[in-house]
């Protein structure tokens, strides 16, 4: 579950996706320099990519609460920061 939320915010933000030969980490650091002027959302993206390594990798499993907190915010840094994709302010 971890994974798809990763997955569906690349998706939001119109971030492209990990290419299937690629790892996590490979594909933060080819998307790393259109973050540059993003750091807020670059660090959620970051921490959230960890989130899903310790799912998909480790025995301590991260809980979805935190993982929909760090999704979350990468949404509300993705609208400060100007991302396409980002929900709009009411």
């Amino acid at each position: 579950r971890v994974a798809q939320l990763y997955y569906g915010l690349l998706r939001r933000l119109r971030i492209g996706l990990p290419r299937p030969s690629e790892t996590l980490r490979e594909h933060y650091s080819s998307i790393s320099s259109s973050l540059a002027p993003r750091p807020r959302l670059a660090r959620y993206l970051w921490w959230l990519l960890v989130l899903v390594e310790r799912d998909l990798y480790s025995s301590r499993k991260p809980s979805y609460e935190e993982a929909l907190d760090l999704y979350e915010g990468a949404l509300v840094s993705a609208r400060y920061e100007g991302t396409p994709g980002a929900p709009r302010e009411e």
